[in-house]
């Protein structure tokens, strides 16, 4: 017995030409697992537990968001029309100086909710302390990431040498 199908969307499958577009399909799932992705003309729909009318709608995968910052959400808006480096350095830095661990795991919280609200199933989060946003957030919500701590590209090129008590820093230039 299918668990439920929705009847009549227009079905992405991301299979063949183009997207695999499929007009008036059915997406059929039991018990987690996609048992039928084609024309609704070739689907029993009396084996279905729920029917869900998909006409007017598109059932597709879900999307992921392969670079993901949602501890800066409360900062969008604050800084416009700044080249990119200057956004980041002299006008985002700044400001996001003035959201504590509360104030970014509301954003999280509300960026993961609109994310997930418009098909979002997969997040990619960037960012520092990235444990605290797993636990606090996405763990919570259910939802899926993938998280990695901030890599920062200055430090990784910053030499620091020390003989005795004389200390040397400088930074290498790449070629």
């Amino acid at each position: 017995m299918v668990s439920f199908a929705t009847i009549d969307p227009w079905l992405l499958t991301m299979q063949g030409p183009g997207l695999g577009i499929v007009e008036n399909g059915t997406l059929a799932v039991e018990n987690d697992t996609t048992v039928y992705a084609c024309p609704s003309d070739g689907f029993d729909a009396s084996n279905a537990s729920t029917i869900i009318d998909g006409s007017r709608h598109v059932t597709m995968p879900g999307l992921v968001n392969a670079h993901f910052h949602s501890s800066m959400t409360l900062l969008r808006g604050g800084v416009q029309d700044m080249p990119e480096i200057e956004w980041m350095n002299r006008g985002v830095g700044p400001l996001g100086a003035h959201v504590n661990q509360d104030g970014s795991l509301v954003g999280s919280k509300l960026s993961v909710v609109e994310g997930s609200r418009f098909g979002t199933t997969t997040f990619a989060e960037y960012g520092a302390n990235v444990a605290r946003l797993v636990e606090n957030v996405y763990l919570p919500f259910g939802v899926r990431v993938v998280a990695t701590e901030t890599i920062c590209e200055e430090q990784a090129f910053r030499v620091i040498s020390q003989q005795g008590n004389r200390r040397e820093e400088r930074n290498l230039r790449r070629s």
